[in-house]
């Protein structure tokens, strides 16, 4: 009975050092990186969609205030104002998007020129030989693979100090688990 109790206590005393260590390589602002092209791709979406919607809405609108058009929710003139605000915010939303867009474009060109630099210096640089070196057997896998993912991402920073940490930890995690996937 006691040997159950101290499997147990173990086996539990080991999800907690696990826990902790996870904590400890993970910082407090580990975000998920979204590249240039991706953030590209949602502000052009943004922007087309509340542009669209903000011009026939306007248009809508002003043609229900002109008497043209007669819409039951815009019958009263307080209504159609209100309105009216509401689809030149959309207007104004997706105006900004469109800016935001238009300047992600041009910076995606350069991130993938890093990206390229970045992952040449890991092939060459932290291949698996060096990667087996500071491999430790006698922690569980997860924790292994955390300190493998460490080692890069300090390395990373030293090598490219004024690239975004965050994108820096994403190269890192998807080099080490493209290494991991490929032994497998």
């Amino acid at each position: 009975m006691n040997k159950k109790q101290t499997g147990t206590t173990s086996s539990n005393e080991q999800d907690y050092q696990l826990l902790e260590e996870t904590k400890k390589l993970r910082t407090a602002k580990s975000t998920l990186y979204v590249s240039k092209k991706n953030r590209w791709e949602d502000a052009s979406s943004t922007a087309y969609i509340f542009v669209l919607f903000g011009c026939i809405g306007d248009i809508i609108i002003v043609l229900s205030m002109l008497g043209i058009l007669s819409l039951p929710i815009a019958s009263t003139r307080f209504n159609q104002i209100i309105m009216l605000l509401l689809f030149t915010v959309f207007l104004m939303i997706g105006i900004s998007s469109w800016k935001k867009a238009i300047i992600l474009k041009s910076q995606i060109g350069e991130e993938e020129d890093t990206t390229k630099q970045i992952n040449a210096w890991l092939e060459e640089n932290m291949t698996k030989t060096t990667l087996d070196t500071i491999s430790d057997t006698s922690v569980p896998e997860e924790i292994d693979y955390l300190n493998k993912l460490n080692y890069l991402k300090e390395n990373l920073q030293q090598q490219f100090p004024d690239a975004d940490i965050d994108y820096l930890d994403a190269l890192a995690d998807t080099y080490l688990t493209n290494m991991l996937d490929s032994q497998a």
